[in-house]
């Protein structure tokens, strides 16, 4: 499961499990033009990532999650990785928006969440 951490670093939000996790690294990278006109490319690094998606989130998380979202900064996340567990500092997106959602048990379900966890650093595997 996927925990963030509210600014004091104790309260925490958990999420529900999801089946849909992606991992991925973006190259960080300095670039500048040569006299010839060439481009050239130093990476620096890479900033690690990942992409949750839930069909259904209920209400109670997801509101926290958008106030969160709307405060800006970046979040404590400890999260699972393929290697185990992982921990960090995050800046949280929601790359979805909210959409119409449905009632379980009286309870709201909103339906197609997806949320973007993206790394305050950058990794250099040097």
């Amino acid at each position: 499961k996927i925990k963030i951490y509210q600014k004091n670093n104790v309260d925490f939000i958990e999420l529900p499990k999801t089946r849909q996790i992606t991992y991925s690294d973006m190259p960080k990278a300095f670039e500048s033009e040569m006299a010839s006109g060439r481009i050239v490319q130093d990476i620096l690094g890479y900033r690690p990532s990942f992409t949750v998606t839930y069909e259904y989130i209920p209400e109670h998380i997801l509101v926290p999650v958008v106030g969160l979202i709307r405060q800006g900064g970046f979040f404590k996340v400890e999260y699972p990785t393929p290697t185990g567990a992982g921990e960090g500092m995050f800046k949280i997106s929601d790359t979805s928006g909210q959409k119409i959602f449905k009632f379980v048990d009286n309870a709201p379900m909103w339906y197609g969440l997806t949320l973007t966890f993206t790394s305050q650093v950058v990794v250099n595997d040097d």
